[in-house]
């Protein structure tokens, strides 16, 4: 039996729970279990419920109108999954007039093909200044 070498930066990622997080720039970071909850696709797009404000991330049947999903670097020799994935949504948030002035994160759940998120915030999601706190597993 041969040794495998412990990778921290993959172990990290795919040990957080799900979360979604909205950068003051508009970035859309989703953790893998997020990225996973949606089918792990290549494209997504945005809906929002503006009665529930509750915005909704689903799997894109075709690219036309859909925006791309930002992988997180792999390394060849390890196994796979770093960090985030990330998607640009500055548009999305402007449109509807959504805050982003702030670094906010919430924790997301399944309705259907779609993966929900509240802009109100409970007790497990948070809004944070700057995540300057490591990541502890």
């Amino acid at each position: 039996m041969a040794f495998e070498k412990f990778d921290k930066s993959a172990a990290i990622a795919v040990t957080k729970p799900a979360r979604v997080s909205v950068s003051t720039s508009g970035i859309f970071s989703l953790t893998w279990k997020a990225y996973e909850m949606l089918g792990t696709p290549k494209y997504v797009e945005f809906f929002f419920d503006a009665e529930r404000r509750v915005i909704a991330i689903a799997p894109a049947e075709e690219p036309s109108n859909a925006y791309q999903v930002r992988l997180p670097r792999t390394d060849e020799s390890g196994p796979g999954v770093r960090g985030a994935v990330s998607l640009r949504g500055e548009t999305f948030l402007k449109y509807y007039g959504i805050d982003f002035s702030r670094v906010w994160r919430r924790t997301p759940w399944i309705e259907g093909k779609f993966l929900c998120f509240s802009l109100d915030k409970s007790a497990a999601d948070e809004d944070v200044v700057a995540d300057l706190t490591p990541d502890v597993i």
